[in-house]
This record gives C-alpha cells, structure tokens and sequence, in this order.
C-alpha cells in the first residue's frame, strides 16, 4: 500500500498491482513516481525485505521485474536462499552462475543451503 505523504486532509493510499504504471500513479495520487511525496506504509511481496518505506516506485519494479527473472524453481525457494545474499539483485546475480540445485538442495560455489 502506497501513501502520499502530503497534509491529513489531502492523503491518499492505495493498493498497487506490480509493476506500477507510472502515469496511472501520477493520475491517482497527484505526484510523480520520482518525488519523495509517498511512501510505502504495507505490502504482501516475497522480496519485501528489499523495500523501505522510502522506497520509490521505480526501484519497486525493478525488484519486481528482478524477482520475475528468477526461476520459479528459485522463487519457490526464495525465501530459503535470501539469507545467504544481499537482496534479490544479489541472489539474481549468484542464480546466473553461482547457484545450482543438487541432491534437493541449492548450493553457492560448493557452499549447501
């Protein structure tokens, strides 16, 4: 959920489908994807741990887009392997030659999940 962060009487908050599109966010609260007039106040996303309320909405569909890159195998696995990295962009990274699945376990360069 999306919150502008402009005074009481003018706050909006919506719920989002990623990725967003940035001139229906525009029409719908008023202000532009790049301001810092919103702030993300809840979510339901398996890369939540990726996103701050300061988080803008262009950042937020790229990690969706990042996330959508992963294999369903890895994203089924998602929250199992996020320990081990950085964030998604880290574990998209490590997934393009680091990460294999071998005897019903992911490993990292020999390292078992």
């Amino acid at each position: 959920m999306i919150e502008t962060t402009k005074s009481a009487e003018d706050k909006t908050s919506r719920w989002f489908d990623l990725p967003i599109d940035y001139e229906l966010f525009r029409d719908l609260f008023g202000v532009e994807a790049d301001s810092g007039d919103y702030q993300i106040i809840d979510m339901k996303l398996p890369f939540a741990g990726d996103i701050v309320k300061t988080t803008s909405v262009r950042r937020l569909n790229k990690l969706y887009f990042d996330y959508m890159d992963l294999q369903p195998e890895v994203q089924q696995a998602y929250k199992e392997l996020i320990p081990y990295c950085g964030g998604i962009e880290d574990l998209l990274q490590k997934c393009q030659g680091q990460l294999r699945y071998c005897q019903g376990r992911y490993r990292f360069l020999g390292n078992i999940l």
